[in-house]
C-alpha cells in the first residue's frame, strides 16, 4: 500500500520536474 503512494508521489514529482523544465 506504501509502495503504491511512493510511486504515485514519485510520478507526480517526475511530471512536476518535467513542467518545470519546459
Amino acid at each position: 500500500m506504501r509502495l503504491d503512494k511512493y510511486l504515485k508521489v514519485s510520478r507526480i514529482i517526475k511530471r512536476r520536474t518535467v513542467a518545470k523544465e519546459v
